[in-house]
C-alpha cells in the first residue's frame, strides 16, 4: 500500500482526521446548545465537568469479595467521573464551562490545521513548504494541549472538592496526559524533516 497519494496510508489517516473533525464540530455545537438550554431553562447550571476520585475507599469493598467469592481485587489508580450542579454554582462553574468549550474549540482548530497537510500528501504534494509549517503548528498545539487539559481537569476537581465534604468522598490530582506531549514531539520532528526535504527538493529543482 502506498504511503502518499490517493488510496494510501495518508488517505486513510485523512479520513480518520476528517471524521474526528466532524465529530468535534457536532460536539462543539452540542455543548453550546446544552449550555444555552441549561442556563435559561433547567436548574442544572453548567456542562458535565470531570472529577478524579481516590480509589482507596473502594479497596475495603473489594476485600469483601475475598470472603464471599474468593476473588481479590485492588485498585491504586484514580476513578474518572463527571458531575453537574443542580443549582447555580457561581463564577467558578461558568469558568469551567468556558474552559470546556475552549478546549473543544482548541481541538477543532488543531484538526482543521492538520487536515491541510494531510490533504496535500493525499494529492502527492509532498514537498510543499506549507506542509511543514502547518504540521509544526499542529505539533505546538499538541504540546500546549497537555498542560491546558491538566489545568482544566485540576480546576474542575478542585471545584468539586470545594462543594463536597471531604469526609464523604476524596478527590485526587488528575493524571497528566503524556500522550499529547509525545504526539507533539513526534509531529515536531516530522515537521522539521519535511521542512528539510522541501528545501532540498527546491534546491534540486534549481540545480536541474
Amino acid at each position: 500500500m502506498k504511503a502518499t497519494g490517493r488510496w494510501s496510508v495518508v488517505s486513510f489517516i485523512r479520513f480518520i482526521v476528517q471524521f474526528a473533525w466532524a465529530v468535534t464540530l457536532v460536539t462543539l455545537f452540542g455543548q453550546l446548545l446544552w449550555l444555552g438550554v441549561t442556563l435559561f431553562i433547567s436548574e442544572i447550571f453548567h456542562l458535565p465537568a470531570p472529577v478524579f476520585l481516590s480509589a482507596q475507599e473502594l479497596n475495603p469493598m473489594y476485600e469483601d469479595l475475598i470472603r464471599e467469592q474468593g476473588v481479590a481485587v485492588y485498585s491504586s489508580s484514580v476513578i474518572s467521573a463527571n458531575y453537574v450542579l443542580a443549582a447555580p454554582g457561581g463564577l467558578s462553574s461558568i469558568f469551567i464551562s468556558i474552559m470546556q468549550l475552549g478546549l473543544t474549540a482548541y481541538l477543532f482548530y488543531a484538526l482543521t490545521v492538520l487536515k491541510r497537510p494531510l490533504n496535500a500528501l493525499a494529492l502527492d504534494k509532498v514537498f510543499e513548504p506549507e506542509n511543514a509549517i502547518q504540521l509544526k503548528t499542529v505539533a505546538l498545539l499538541a504540546l500546549f494541549a497537555a498542560p491546558l487539559k491538566f489545568f482544566y481537569q485540576w480546576f474542575s476537581s478542585r471545584q468539586f472538592d470545594r462543594l463536597v465534604d471531604a469526609d464523604i468522598i476524596q478527590t485526587t490530582i488528575p493524571p497528566f496526559d503524556f500522550t499529547l506531549l509525545m504526539a507533539g514531539l513526534v509531529l515536531y520532528i516530522f515537521a522539521e524533516i519535511m521542512k528539510k526535504a522541501a528545501t532540498l527538493y527546491e534546491e534540486q529543482k534549481l540545480t536541474v
